[in-house]
């Protein structure tokens, strides 16, 4: 399932789908990767991105998140 989340929930273990933002706005080489550390999370937060889509099939959700 594909889930619009705020920057602050991210965790490492989460796969982004989107970044929500230009690919020339953001350092990384896909818009599409899974979070291996806080130091992508604080690179993502560095660049003023403040939503991203996160897929929960490919990677972890948001903690305490009901499933459907």
């Amino acid at each position: 399932m594909i889930k619009r989340i705020p920057t602050e929930q991210l965790q490492p273990g989460m796969f982004i789908h989107d970044l929500n933002c230009g690919w020339l706005s953001h350092p990384f080489v896909l818009n599409q990767f899974n979070l291996s550390d806080q130091a992508e999370i604080d690179k993502i937060a560095g660049y003023g991105i403040k939503e991203v889509y996160i897929d929960t099939l490919l990677g972890s959700d948001v903690p305490g998140a009901q499933t459907q």
